[in-house]
């Protein structure tokens, strides 16, 4: 057998509340998309396939474009600078809740207490069963929440409708900016104008800081050698009609 690894279109994320402290606080998130070690979770729990994140959306579909920024990067001391400077100087105990049927999460989800152990924010782990984790999450019921998600549609309004649908990716972050992006997007036939939007979103989310892009992966199939015509999309969906199994 083999495998069959796509272009990236999947990305994992912690979202923070943004509706209650400690996260109502905007240097407490900035604090957080500093202190992530973004290297480590690449090279450690999502080794040979993750990639370093590069914006909230799902990349590679049609007319993705990222932050006109440098995304988010590791850097403890602009990290303890912020909390310093928030109503959160002292620090913070937080709930962040994963699914925890996935191995991964769990592991991400380690990562993440890890690193905001290092500016004194005290992150509780709590790992759900799959049904109860969705209820916590969509109701924005805990301080932070872990998950990943990917486009299952090869253009950029794929995650949008996703963000719009989840309180902002599980923040409840105020929505205003995405909104009027969102309905810019889909709106025009330009794709200029379709990437000025994807822009100004990937930027609106960058400078919210509510929900933070820990990695992007692809996503990963295994191929028997048997197997003939299994051409998956970058976005991970394929066809059955084309494939077959050779005799023998």
């Amino acid at each position: 057998g083999s495998l069959t690894v796509t272009p990236s279109s999947q990305v994992f994320h912690v979202s923070l509340n943004a509706t209650r402290a400690p996260f109502d606080d905007p240097e407490v998130r900035t604090a957080v998309a500093a202190a992530i070690d973004y290297q480590s979770i690449v090279d450690g729990p999502l080794r040979e396939y993750g990639a370093l994140p590069t914006g909230i959306l799902a990349p590679n579909l049609g007319n993705w474009a990222p932050p006109s920024s440098d995304y988010y990067s590791f850097d403890l001391s602009a990290a303890k600078a912020s909390l310093a400077g928030s109503k959160h100087a002292d620090g913070a105990e937080v709930e962040l809740i994963y699914d925890a049927a996935n191995g991964t999460d769990a592991l991400l989800a380690q990562i993440v207490q890890a690193n905001l152990g290092e500016i004194g924010i005290t992150v509780k782990l709590t790992g759900l069963e799959t049904l109860a984790f969705l209820d916590r999450a969509f109701a924005i019921d805990a301080d932070m929440t872990l998950w990943s998600y990917g486009a299952v549609a090869p253009d950029v309004s794929d995650p949008l409708g996703w963000i719009a649908g989840t309180g902002n990716l599980f923040t409840g972050a105020d929505q205003t900016v995405f909104d009027e992006q969102r309905d810019a997007y889909l709106t025009t036939v330009s794709p200029d104008a379709k990437r000025a939007a994807v822009v100004a979103v990937q930027d609106d989310a960058r400078s919210t800081a509510a929900a933070i892009a820990l990695a992007e992966t692809p996503t990963v199939h295994a191929v028997g050698d048997k197997l003939t015509g299994f051409e998956p999309a970058p976005w991970g969906l394929y066809y059955f009609d084309t494939i077959a199994k050779s005799a023998g």
